[in-house]
């Protein structure tokens, strides 16, 4: 179980990170930012797949917490 928390842990820091970036609270806020033109896509591919990798195991584990 610690080991689940550690995980979660470090990818909400990362996520953090991502979100204070481009002021965001998920992905969906930065899909729309590109939507509207406000960001280009190709300038924020790389961290665009990170969040959203990030996000998918921070449910996971969340899943896999409640579990336990």
């Amino acid at each position: 179980m610690s080991s689940v928390l550690h995980k979660l842990g470090k990818i909400e820091a990362q996520l953090h990170v991502f979100y204070h970036k481009y002021g965001i609270s998920s992905i969906k806020d930065l899909e729309h930012a590109i939507e509207k033109g406000t960001v280009v896509e190709s300038d924020v591919f790389e961290d665009l797949t990170r969040i959203d990798y990030l996000e998918s195991q921070l449910i996971k584990l969340k899943k896999l917490k409640r579990n336990v």
